[in-house]
């Protein structure tokens, strides 16, 4: 039996965490993997045109991975609590073979990840990501204060003179910041970014014709990042995946401020009595 998702006009890996919750729930009621997975109807922001798989352009579907039914998967409150948890506390070795199986990037974001390591001389052992995820993800978390982040990369620093920086992030604002304060970090010019403002750079450029090049390239630098030393990250989807490919929360500093509501919902695992909004694994 297939399993066909429906249309999604979400961010990249929101689309990307809800069809691992189908595949999820598929498992569970059937206690076997689908035939096939068929995403032509999600990630419609992405597409060049309307029949596109998008799914099929980056990922690849692993069919050496076998997954035998054993339990129930379980994966938190809800689709949109999940990605704001502390990742140290997240069961890698339960989802490790679902990644493998349905979500290991194909050979043109592997290709493209090699040549930004190249063209930027990365040295994947001595360099700390600074991931930050800014714009309107404030409608589901609060995005930390800048100054917060350069402290913490300041301590990282302190503790290794030689690390490097590697910046991504959808906020300009905060790029020309932290670049100010760390004039030797790195950023890819291939990733977009947009001033502070309540969407997201994938509806900012959703009619470039270059829109499939800039998610290549991003797809790419979350494959990087989940190779490096040290990260330092606010919480969503992308930075959940990233914890995904790396199958662990080590090297970790995660900043994690929830909202009480997120969409009008109650949000289940808020915490008003919670003071310190930091993660270190």
């Amino acid at each position: 039996m297939s399993l066909i998702l429906g249309s999604c006009n979400s961010g990249f890996f929101s689309c990307s965490f809800i069809t691992m919750m189908k595949i999820f729930d598929f498992f569970n009621k059937h206690k076997h993997l689908p035939t096939s997975i068929d995403c032509s109807q999600s990630y419609s922001i992405y597409k060049q045109h309307p029949t596109e798989d998008v799914y099929k352009l980056f990922f690849k579907t692993n069919d050496n991975v076998t997954i035998q039914y054993t339990e129930k998967i379980f994966y938190g409150y809800d689709t949109i609590e999940f990605q704001f948890t502390p990742y140290k506390s997240l069961p890698f070795e339960q989802y490790k073979p679902f990644i493998d199986k349905y979500f290991s990037f194909n050979q043109n974001v592997i290709d493209a990840s090699e040549y930004l390591i190249n063209k930027y001389n990365i040295e994947l052992n001595n360099t700390c990501g600074i991931f930050y995820r800014g714009n309107d993800k404030v409608k589901e978390t609060q995005k930390p204060p800048y100054q917060e982040f350069i402290e913490k990369a300041e301590n990282i620093r302190k503790e290794n003179h030689n690390i490097k920086f590697i910046v991504q992030t959808d906020e300009y604002e905060f790029l020309k910041y932290f670049q100010e304060k760390f004039p030797d970090s790195i950023y890819f010019d291939e990733i977009p970014t947009i001033q502070n403002q309540m969407t997201t750079v994938a509806y900012a450029y959703q009619h470039d014709s270059r829109k499939s090049e800039y998610i290549l390239y991003y797809l790419a630098s979350i494959h990087i990042f989940s190779q490096l030393k040290k990260l330092i990250t606010t919480s969503g989807n992308g930075e959940t995946f990233i914890m995904f490919y790396r199958n662990s929360a080590e090297g970790l500093t995660q900043y994690l401020k929830q909202n009480e509501y997120i969409y009008g919902k109650k949000n289940l695992s808020y915490d008003p009595s919670q003071t310190n909004f930091w993660n270190t694994s």
